[in-house]
């Protein structure tokens, strides 16, 4: 199984953006998927570049090639049944912090795999690699190569909006210095 993982930082308007381009690009079918209660539902492009889907508590998103599999009662479930969609989860955004977004994909489908390659690219022209870790707790500092953000992400971090990941308790710092 192959897997491609790109963990970056941007506004959820330019997530939407960036990825409603692949998804109109590649023609993906977009599926948001909702925890409590779990619900899966293939919703249209439009409704995707409606930038308050992602302030409805819809931060992930499945897409896909083929039509999907909905009848589900579990995210488990519905990955089971449909094992070639991507994952996108989109970082939320509040006037104190901006959360991690992904995009993700495990496959072995070479489809599948061609369209994540060329959405993984897209994401990286429109990002920069390198972030500082601050665990503000003990002042330890690290530096990470492999986390992306954008421009405008920058802009937030300068204006004094924290950079989290999904989970954990370190911030990011989008003005250090590579090592």
């Amino acid at each position: 199984m192959t897997s491609i993982t790109v963990e970056f930082f941007a506004s959820p308007g330019e997530v939407v953006a960036l990825i409603g381009s692949a998804v109109e690009k590649h023609g993906l079918l977009v599926v948001s998927f909702q925890g409590q209660p779990f619900n899966v539902e293939v919703v249209s492009l439009d409704r995707f570049l409606e930038s308050k889907i992602t302030k409805d508590n819809l931060n992930r998103f499945y897409l896909g090639m083929t039509t999907p599999e909905l009848e589900a009662s579990s995210q488990g479930e519905f990955c089971d049944k449909n094992p070639s969609m991507m994952v996108l989860d989109i970082g939320k955004l509040t006037d104190k912090w901006l959360k991690q977004s992904t995009f993700q994909v495990w496959s072995d489908d070479e489809k599948t795999l061609k369209v994540a390659r060329s959405i993984a690219r897209e994401i990286k022209k429109q990002t920069k690699a390198g972030v500082g870790v601050l665990n503000p707790t003990t002042g330890d500092t690290g530096y990470n190569r492999v986390k992306r953000f954008t421009e405008e992400a920058k802009k937030l971090y300068l204006k004094g909006i924290k950079i989290l990941p999904v989970a954990g308790g370190v911030e990011f710092l989008l003005d250090a210095p590579k090592p």
